[in-house]
C-alpha cells in the first residue's frame, strides 16, 4: 500500500474528507440513517483526523472537547477497501499525541 498522509483539523474541506468516508462506511455499507450518522457535533469546533492515499481520504475520526482537560474520540471508520492496514490504530494513536500536547488529559473512545 501506498503511503498515507494524516493530517488534523476543523477547516470545511477536511470536515467534508472525514463525512465522505463516514457516508460511505455507515451510510451507504452500514446502512446507518443520514439523521442517526451525521448529528450537530459535525461543527467548526470538532477535529478532523483524515488519512489520505494521495488526495483520496480513506480513513477517519472525530475528535471532541468535552471540557478543558477531557477529549472524546467518535466515528472512527476506514473505507472497505483500505481495511486490514492499521489505519484506523494509526489515526488514534496519533490524535492521541494529538490532544495530549494541547493539554487533555483524558481521551474517551
Amino acid at each position: 500500500m501506498e503511503k498515507v498522509n494524516i493530517t488534523f483539523g476543523s477547516q470545511s474541506w477536511q470536515q467534508a474528507a472525514s463525512i465522505f468516508i463516514r457516508m460511505n462506511v455507515f451510510v451507504l455499507e452500514g446502512k446507518i440513517s443520514l439523521q442517526d450518522e451525521f448529528d450537530l457535533k459535525d461543527n467548526d469546533e470538532a477535529v478532523y483526523a483524515v488519512a489520505y492515499q494521495g488526495d483520496l481520504p480513506v480513513s477517519t475520526a472525530r475528535l471532541l472537547k468535552i471540557d478543558d482537560e477531557d477529549v472524546q474520540i467518535t466515528r472512527v471508520a476506514t473505507l472497505k477497501e483500505y481495511r486490514g492496514n492499521h489505519l484506523s490504530s494509526e489515526i488514534l494513536k496519533q490524535l492521541e499525541d494529538y490532544s495530549k500536547t494541547r493539554g487533555y488529559k483524558k481521551i474517551i473512545i
